[in-house]
């Protein structure tokens, strides 16, 4: 499918955390979603915060540092049902005047992991016990809800489109009769007015409330199939083929409306349905090493994640209401779908662990992964080139550094875990998005049987830009400084898993 060339706000087409005041390539905010993971598993696991590389013996590590299952010495199976709530505090900013906070949530149910280990000895005097794992684990949850409204006395979405459709009908890219893009739909229902000097104008370019509505649903969730064994108690390792399953779901809703009701303009609404789906495949690899009893060290590097193919359809409606003779309301949708591909980084881990006996250990991991070197295919489309020159000069290197500590009074287990996930943006004014994780959890054991429950809270910070509204300046000698949304992003994980071990 050929795309001719859009110029669009890329924050409209998909997560809610876009570069402001530039446009990115329509397809970079995209990929940032499929390289950014927060792991899930077990509730062990993320009872200690997910500091889990030097320690092995839960299926979480499988997707982490596979040596963990050398560790195993009989098996197992496990499950871990989630329910995850999220709450979304905006503060809308159209100028120094106007600031508006508004709060959002959302809670959905879901599996975090399921899995199956068989650990078999081994006869052999070094190699003590062979392992071999297969289940998932959910890698990234996409779950969220955000919503923001205020009054924006500077400038519009209808004035930022408006530009968007002079610039493309000078490059012979504009067809209001056959809409493809959002400025062609604003033009099919009659929301500008064109003058051939100048070019195309909205009717109401300014002065208006405005409000965003955003439903997310979807995660990543990995098939992981891992072997590992013992060598002399001294020794883990492990390899995992891990198969990736992406799925993403957005309903997107804009307005803007004439909050005077003395214009011809009563108001405008965008709606748009995302959804996309891909598969992909990676390599895992990781060594335990024990030198002493009490210390264990681990490192893992997980080769980049190739998702062969990511279907995506789109479907976009614009109404315009009005309220005299020469104006009339009208609803307008168009849809489209494509397919492409990503690369996403490789990852590497270093942990380390102490523990002493059967009473206590405490954990840490720190992993690197640069964001800049996703790659979209196929190059030779332009909207790609765009969006690959965007993740080269926008994103960076993140760092993640996980730690956690579990004490044991005879069967009984307690735990807490910290997290800390770096920008991933080379300048953090252009956005932020870092990430702190806390967690607690407790676990009991009687006999083979295993029960254990974790709450964990995230929080995050970052913007959202509605639209850019300085690219342009069709209007006055001075660009409109663009409205956004201060995001801070709360998640709260209730986790319980089974286990039984034989």
């Amino acid at each position: 499918m050929t795309m001719k060339k859009s110029i669009i706000v890329a924050a409209l087409f998909a997560l809610p955390f876009a570069v402001p005041t530039i446009a990115l390539g329509q397809y970079a905010d995209q990929a940032l979603k499929l390289s950014l993971l927060s792991y899930g598993g077990t509730a062990r696991f993320t009872g200690m915060g997910g500091a889990f590389g030097a320690i092995g013996g839960d299926f979480s590590t499988l997707s982490i540092n596979p040596a963990g299952i050398g560790v195993y010495k009989n098996s197992e199976v496990s499950i871990t049902p989630l329910i995850y709530n999220t709450r979304s505090f905006s503060e809308y900013v159209t100028s120094k005047e106007y600031k508006t906070n508004q709060e959002e949530f959302r809670t959905r149910l879901n599996i975090n992991n399921a899995g199956f280990i068989f650990a078999m000895p081994v006869s052999n005097n070094d190699f003590k016990v062979v392992q071999f794992g297969i289940g998932y684990n959910r890698l990234a949850n996409f779950n969220n809800s955000i919503y923001f409204e205020g009054f924006n006395p500077n400038n519009s979405f209808l004035r930022a489109l408006s530009d968007d459709a002079t610039v493309a009908k000078k490059n012979g890219q504009f067809d209001s009769k056959n809409p493809w893009y959002i400025n062609e739909l604003a033009d099919a229902v009659n929301l500008f007015e064109y003058d051939p000097a100048t070019g195309f104008h909205p009717d109401r370019p300014d002065k208006v409330n405005q409000s965003a509505w955003i439903q997310q649903e979807g995660g990543i969730d990995e098939l992981a199939f891992t072997f590992g064994a013992n060598y002399a108690d001294k020794l883990f390792f492990g390899a995992t083929l891990g198969v990736p399953f992406m799925s993403f779901w957005q309903f997107y809703q804009y307005e803007e409306w004439d909050p005077y009701g003395q214009d011809k303009f009563r108001g405008m609404r965008y709606d748009e349905t995302y959804e996309s789906n891909g598969a992909g495949v990676n390599g895992k690899f990781g060594v335990i090493y024990k030198p002493i009893a009490a210390l264990r060290v681990g490192a893992a590097i997980h080769t980049p994640t190739y998702y062969w193919l990511i279907q995506e359809s789109e479907w976009m409606s614009m109404t315009s209401s009005f309220k005299d003779s020469t104006h009339w309301n009208r609803t307008m949708a168009t849809e489209r779908v494509f397919e492409y591909s990503q690369t996403t980084p490789m990852r590497i881990i270093g942990s380390v662990a102490y523990i002493a006996g059967k009473k206590a250990l405490i954990s840490a991991d720190y992993e690197w992964v640069d964001h800049s070197t996703n790659k979209l295919q196929p190059s030779r489309e332009q909207v790609m080139n765009d969006s690959n020159r965007d993740i080269r000069k926008f994103y960076g290197t993140q760092h993640i550094i996980r730690t956690g500590a579990e004490l044991r009074l005879r069967d009984f287990y307690l735990r807490g875990g910290y997290g800390w996930y770096s920008s991933p943006f080379q300048d953090t004014k252009v956005n932020d998005m870092s990430l702190n994780t806390w967690s607690l959890g407790a676990g009991f054991r009687a006999g083979a049987f295993g029960l254990d429950f974790a709450f964990q809270h995230a929080q995050s910070k970052s913007k959202y830009y509605p639209y850019d509204a300085d690219r342009y300046n069709s209007y006055n000698n001075e660009s409109s400084v663009s409205p956004y949304a201060n995001l801070t992003n709360k998640a709260n994980s209730y986790i319980l898993t089974f286990s039984y071990r034989y």
